[in-house]
């Protein structure tokens, strides 16, 4: 009852916004997922409602709130979060229905199909995007995305019947669809319209805002004004379907304690490889800003193989660590490196079933940082990229003392080599 009353006594808090919201258990694990026109609204519910919406509230500690800037958004992120965490109380959703999913199943001119689980039948090349828990919110989202990416829906058989008869169907009347079946848009631009909306599906807005604003400028200069002007509605309707903005904020805490670690590699000329790792923890005050200290006494270094480069000597340090499952996790993992680095921490860290978002620090020359990589799917994280904007002084010292501190490790190595040399 103590998530009742601390909600009762800032409901007026809650943002009005479409959005996301994730009821936790006491170990800060998903126990429901859901999605809201009116988060404030949806959320007052819970207060008073009975039945399942009582059970779920009465069972939970922790809530999260995610109001994003179109319904659109919200339908996407609660289908990816409750495919990631898949919480209890989403699977007694169901009801002996099974989630639905979006199907692109690929041919010469790949074709859009909504599909119950049970039905799930998928070839090499598909892509899956799911599960979605509201048909009704899901055929909606469909008719808005159609008016930016004019896909088809025919089923193979449908697409042939249409083509041997030279008859569109309505959708082509109503420029919802490129009518592929006759021929009237090359495979090469249905496709490429294809990967524009997957990349729109899998959360990379900004990615495919700016391609469309290059090429509208392109088109302009060589004066090819009516691609031009495809492309400029386009953009404005992709801004009406959201901002590209995504706030987080968490209820009912105010402050929550916050541990980063940070790994480095030191060698030079392949003497002895060691690594470093740093520990920093404090708390996050409700604007995301992070205030803490060092903790010297969890401080941890490695000895590692001499015949490997820094990406595998990397690997090698993280599975060593994360390998003590009795000490404390991190809620963040800093590395040094770009996408490699990245994509190589995430993987080893999925090897022991953690869920603890990444950043990389690219670095120039002379060591010094240049910028962050995030991961792509940050959508489970959805405060990251405003954390590491607001705290990137922070990470920079953070990842200066693992730097030190790996380095500090390997001189000391090379002086007792040197040593030991001399003694002889």
């Amino acid at each position: 009852m103590i998530l009742t009353s601390k909600l009762a006594a800032r409901i007026g808090e809650i943002s009005e916004k479409p959005g996301v919201y994730v009821f936790y258990n006491q170990q800060k694990q998903p126990l429901y997922i859901g999605k809201a026109k009116n988060l404030r609204r949806r959320i007052a519910h819970y207060l008073k409602a009975g039945g399942k919406a009582n059970q779920i509230l009465k069972s939970s500690h922790f809530l999260k709130i995610n109001p994003t800037d179109s319904e659109i958004e919200a339908l996407l992120l609660e289908a990816d979060l409750i495919k990631v965490f898949q919480p209890k109380f989403n699977v007694r959703q169901k009801d002996d229905r099974s989630f639905l999913y979006l199907v692109i199943r690929y041919d010469d001119f790949p074709y859009l199909e909504v599909v119950r689980e049970k039905n799930l039948n998928l070839k090499n090349k598909d892509k899956v995007f799911g599960p979605f828990v509201d048909s009704v919110s899901l055929k909606e989202a469909l008719k808005a995305l159609r008016q930016i990416f004019p896909f088809r829906d025919c089923k193979p058989s449908q697409f042939l019947k249409a083509r041997k008869n030279k008859h569109p169907c309505l959708y082509y009347h109503l420029d919802k669809c490129l009518a592929p079946c006759l021929g009237k848009v090359s495979k090469r631009r249905y496709q490429n319209m294809i990967q524009e909306l997957i990349s729109f599906l899998k959360i990379k807005k900004d990615l495919l805002v700016k391609k469309w604003q290059r090429e509208m400028k392109e088109a302009a200069l060589r004066q090819q004004f009516e691609k031009a002007k495809i492309l400029r509605d386009r953009l404005r309707a992709l801004e009406r379907l959201s901002r590209l903005k995504f706030i987080a904020e968490d209820l009912p805490e105010r402050k929550k304690s916050f541990r980063i670690e940070a790994f480095d590699i030191a060698q030079i000329f392949g003497e002895s490889k060691v690594g470093g790792e740093v520990v920093y923890k404090g708390s996050l005050d409700k604007e995301n800003i992070l205030k803490g200290q060092f903790l010297k006494s969890e401080f941890r270094r490695f000895k590692l193989s001499q015949k490997k480069d820094d990406l595998n000597l990397l690997g090698e340090m993280l599975r060593r660590r994360f390998k003590h499952q009795e000490w404390e996790f991190p809620d963040l993992v800093l590395v040094d490196g770009g996408e490699n680095h990245l994509r190589l921490a995430r993987r080893i860290l999925r090897e022991f079933d953690l869920n603890i978002p990444v950043v990389a620090l690219t670095k120039d020359r002379r060591h010094k940082v240049k910028r962050p990589v995030l991961p792509f799917d940050r959508f489970k994280w959805p405060y990251l990229a405003d954390f590491v904007r607001k705290n990137w002084f922070v990470l920079i010292e953070i990842d200066d003392k693992a730097h030190r501190f790996s380095q500090s490790y390997f001189h000391l190595l090379r002086s007792q080599k040197i040593k030991k040399k001399r003694g002889k």
